[in-house]
């Protein structure tokens, strides 16, 4: 049977690149995707040694460790739910500065507490910070892009924050497996 070709080709380098000079022309949509790069990469960190942490630390059960996952999906569902009420309250511009600060305590809990309760209700309020991220700057990448370019910037948006969510896992495993060789 003769190879055939395909008729339907896709040019994605053309299409990203198209993307990509939107959002630089767009400083603001830029810098929220940096800034999302590296909140995905503070916190995915200490989640990539959670488990250990869980066992040797917490001296949790499987069950145990999937609890604390459970909080956190929880406070995902109650930012996701309170989130676009807290931001017509305070206005989307004071919930950008605010959730990343408001995560900044979470972590700060998670890296001192030994209580599983803490560590529980960290996980919570972390996710539901995040989750005030997400309804801001999604929707306001959403808004501010055209319809014809909104799949390559959301892309792009997102590719920051996938790209630096693995390095920093790369790094929390590293550093992880580091700790318990000294």
């Amino acid at each position: 049977m003769p190879h055939r070709k395909s008729a339907l080709r896709c040019k994605v380098s053309p299409e990203i690149v198209e993307g990509w000079t939107w959002m630089r022309a767009h400083p603001a949509i830029l810098r929220l995707a940096v800034m999302l790069g590296l909140i995905h990469a503070a916190s995915t960190m200490p989640m990539t040694i959670l488990v250990p942490c869980s066992q040797d630390i917490l001296e949790l059960s499987a069950i145990g460790y999937g609890t604390l996952l459970r909080a956190g999906a929880a406070g995902g569902v109650i930012g996701s739910l309170l989130g676009p009420g807290f931001v017509a309250r305070i206005g989307a511009q004071s919930s950008v500065f605010l959730a990343p600060a408001m995560m900044a305590v979470p972590f700060g809990i998670i890296a001192l507490t030994s209580n599983p309760y803490v560590m529980g209700f960290a996980l919570l309020s972390e996710m539901i910070t995040a989750q005030l991220w997400n309804v801001v700057t999604v929707s306001y990448c959403q808004r501010l892009s055209p319809d014809d370019l909104l799949s390559r910037v959301d892309f792009l948006y997102r590719f920051f924050g996938w790209v630096l969510m693995a390095v920093a896992a790369l790094a929390g495993v590293g550093s992880s497996r580091l700790s318990h060789a000294l």
